[in-house]
């Protein structure tokens, strides 16, 4: 099995082997290339060529279901890379809307993206976020949409909005009184609630996710809250919504 690595490295890799064999550049272009599976750099350059994401309009306008299959191939064979060999794909289309196409298709990075948010949440400033809103809750699960890809050197990073599914810890240590009403029908303190905002993290080549931006956004009568959650540093939210019909 071939493993696709970027030409720049490809090359700096065959800079190194001329130099330490002194065998000509071609020749080291070839035994490289041979290296991660390929016959020799033609054959490199021509899966390199193939292997370049292309959108599911593309692959449908494709009368010969045996093209489409080549077209959709070189997907299937770059998901098994390492996360190193994927950042060094993507660089080859970096710069068009490939790359957003092709991480989409691999879902890069999303569960892991996913569960640091999520933890997040469960550390003392994250819960800390979650009471001054919405006391007795705690988080009990996260989904991500709108996730935007972009690639600057050997650093990953990715846009998104999360939702963060909030359950009340324990009911039965709780007495709530409330009136029988609509509004606090709508608004009962057993349900579960939800809070949501966009985020923005960098994850360099060892996998290491770091959270630059992390906000909170809640619609409370027509009107927006926000608030901004920081690993490092806690700020105080904007408002704490209070159901009046509800005593604890």
């Amino acid at each position: 099995m071939v493993t696709i690595v970027s030409p720049a490295f490809l090359k700096q890799e065959a800079k190194k082997l001329k130099k330490s064999l002194g065998m000509s550049h071609h020749e080291a272009l070839d035994e490289v290339s041979k290296k991660y599976g390929f016959s020799n750099y033609r054959h490199y350059l021509n899966v390199l060529e193939e292997s370049k994401p292309v959108t599911e309009e593309k692959i449908s306008l494709e009368n010969d279901r045996s093209k489409a299959i080549q077209f959709e191939t070189p997907f299937e064979q770059s998901a098994q890379m390492s996360f190193h060999e994927q950042l060094d794909f993507l660089k080859v289309f970096q710069h068009s809307d490939d790359m957003q196409a092709q991480c989409e298709k691999w879902n890069l990075m999303k569960d892991e993206t996913q569960s640091a948010l999520f933890d997040e949440f469960l550390t003392e400033e994250g819960q800390y976020e979650i009471d001054f809103r919405h006391k007795y809750f705690i988080a009990k699960e996260i989904s991500l949409s709108d996730l935007k890809y972009k690639l600057k050197g050997d650093m990953l990073y990715i846009d998104g909005e999360y939702d963060l599914t909030i359950k009340l810890e324990d009911s039965e240590q709780i007495e709530f009184v409330y009136e029988a009403s609509d509004h606090c029908k709508e608004y009962s303190p057993f349900n579960d609630r939800v809070l949501s905002g966009p985020f923005g993290i960098k994850i360099d080549r060892n996998k290491k996710i770091i959270i630059h931006h992390l906000s909170i956004i809640e619609m409370i009568d027509g009107l927006v809250y926000a608030g901004t959650l920081k690993p490092t540093a806690r700020l105080m939210p904007a408002f704490r919504p209070e159901v009046a019909c509800v005593s604890i």
